[in-house]
């Protein structure tokens, strides 16, 4: 009957508000501050002070691993914010993201109730409401790396289906360019991603298709990460951060 359907469509749902609503009252009640966290807090204090982006004066090293999270937070102190406070609240904030963006993703692969279940067990995985947040990038890049994975999973299906839908893929590259930004190893995210694919097409279509659906796919993203590692290399003289060298 219509009206069970509809009642069970509104009992999943609640079902899933209610669960998003405690992943984040436990990790709104569970917050707390790495100490790593302080690192880029004094790179954004040097850069607000106009002594640029680093730790100590006068010395151009990148001793932070997050650029994006590290730059993501400039604004909100030079509108004399507390870091803190602000990196709690965005921390916080990715986790809805990436609880919303896994359960969309899911719905639209499978069911809602796939969905519902899948969502239910994300949030009441207990060390996802530890590090929702911590002060670092953990959570930002967490969103960014999954929601690229699962585009690209859902272009795949919709290919499958002859129902393909290309803007899956460039945006699915253009959140791993950022999730490579917010920290350097989703750069091997990226690469998994991008050799998938372009296997996948060439088994499909041939080399020539491979090569042009690359380029259209990689475009936006080289657009975005390559002039940040050119500054990068002119600023602090190397592409990796300086902790690169010392856990490598």
């Amino acid at each position: 009957p219509v009206s069970f359907r509809v009642a069970r469509k509104i009992g999943i749902s609640l079902l899933m508000f209610f669960s998003v609503t405690y992943a984040l009252y436990e990790a709104w009640r569970i917050r707390w501050i790495a100490d790593d966290a302080y690192i880029s807090f004094r790179y954004i204090l040097s850069f607000i002070s106009g002594k640029g982006l680093t730790f100590n004066e006068g010395e151009r090293v990148e001793g932070y691993t997050n650029f994006l999270w590290t730059v993501l937070l400039i604004p909100f102190r030079a509108l004399g914010l507390d870091l803190e406070v602000v990196s709690l609240v965005l921390g916080c904030f990715f986790f809805g993201m990436l609880l919303c963006a896994f359960a969309f993703c899911v719905r639209k692969a499978l069911s809602i109730e796939f969905a519902a279940v899948a969502l239910l067990a994300l949030c009441a995985h207990r060390h996802l409401q530890i590090f929702a947040t911590s002060g670092l990038e953990t959570m930002l890049f967490t969103f960014l790396a999954t929601t690229g994975v699962l585009l690209l999973a859902l272009k795949h299906k919709a290919a499958a289906t002859e129902e393909p839908e290309r803007r899956l893929a460039i945006i699915a590259f253009f959140s791993l360019a950022l999730a490579t930004l917010t920290r350097p190893d989703g750069a091997i995210i990226y690469a998994v991603c991008a050799g998938y694919l372009f296997v996948f097409e060439w088994r499909q279509n041939g080399p020539v298709s491979a090569a042009r659906e690359s380029v259209r796919n990689h475009l936006l993203s080289v657009g975005i990460l390559f002039p940040v590692l050119v500054a990068k290399s002119l600023y602090y003289g190397s592409i990796v951060p300086n902790t690169f060298y010392a856990k490598s």
